[in-house]
């Protein structure tokens, strides 16, 4: 029988696999379908084990999880009702587990799907805010989880049209970094400077003002990305905001770099931001 570690480190490196496949491009019915398993998978081991400090553990991948089939469910797949279903429950799992600081990044990732709801309800923008609210008070202090959750207040910010409250909260993320002595969680290494310069041009696309758009997320565009299916979106975004400039040729090159990840992802937000960045070049013609 596998010792208790064997049993932790397996399961983190699942979890890991399929996150790696998901930033890779890999198409998101799959991925989410390997999530789903996953987290079943989990549910029978946990089952079979008595209530030693190896569960909470297991708990704390368990609602990574969940978080992540979450963030597929509604970014990609489309399906908000299910995505709120797995973020509900990720966050009463996260609370038992040997990391309660994930419900800092599940709220967040509840004020962001609110952001993107079909339904463009006002009211969902300020329960976005209240989740962005709750989000902070989980951080317990670590300034990784502190930038995250203001980068995406930043973006409800932007969607109410409130720039100044946008940009400040911005610099609140960017400030967070710079401070920070200890590094991100496992679970959220890959936020940093990149991710709050694309989100600053992604408020600028949302407040209208396509020169500063673009200035932020070819900031972004400017290392390299391991998560590719996020780069897609900066591209996107970057191409949105030029084609807005005029620049035709800018645009249609970044668009072109978008579109094999897209494709490849058939991601619902992902296409958006492809239509979207098309239907700017179309009008700049």
């Amino acid at each position: 029988m596998s010792t208790t570690e064997d049993i932790l480190t397996t399961a983190r490196q699942r979890l890991d696999h399929i996150r790696h496949l998901h930033w890779t491009g890999e198409p998101t019915t799959k991925v989410y379908s390997l999530l789903m398993h996953n987290n079943y998978t989990l549910d029978d081991v946990i089952s079979q084990l008595p209530k030693i400090p190896l569960v909470r553990d297991l708990y704390a991948v368990k609602a990574q999880t969940l978080t992540l089939s979450g963030n597929v469910a509604f970014l990609d797949l489309g399906n908000h009702r299910v995505a709120e279903r797995n973020y509900r429950t990720a966050a009463r799992i996260a609370r038992r587990s040997s990391d309660p600081r994930l419900q800092a990044w599940i709220f967040s990732k509840m004020a962001q799907r609110r952001i993107y709801d079909p339904e463009s309800d006002p009211t969902l923008l300020h329960d976005a805010l209240y989740y962005s609210d709750t989000a902070k008070k989980c951080a317990d202090g670590n300034p990784i989880l502190l930038a995250s959750t203001y980068n995406t207040k930043a973006e409800v910010y932007a969607s109410l049209g409130h720039e100044v409250k946008a940009m400040r909260t911005l610099d609140q993320a960017s400030e967070q970094l710079r401070i920070a002595s200890v590094g991100s969680p496992a679970w959220h290494s890959n936020f940093g400077p990149q991710k709050v310069s694309s989100m600053e041009g992604a408020c600028w696309l949302r407040l209208g003002n396509a020169r500063r758009a673009v200035a932020a997320s070819e900031s972004a565009l400017a290392g390299e990305y391991e998560d590719k299916a996020h780069e897609t979106i900066v591209l996107a975004d970057a191409a949105r905001g030029w084609a807005m400039l005029g620049d035709r040729e800018r645009a249609v090159h970044l668009l072109s770099r978008a579109m094999p990840t897209a494709i490849a992802m058939n991601s619902v937000a992902r296409t958006e931001r492809i239509r979207l960045a098309r239907a700017a070049i179309l009008q700049s013609a």
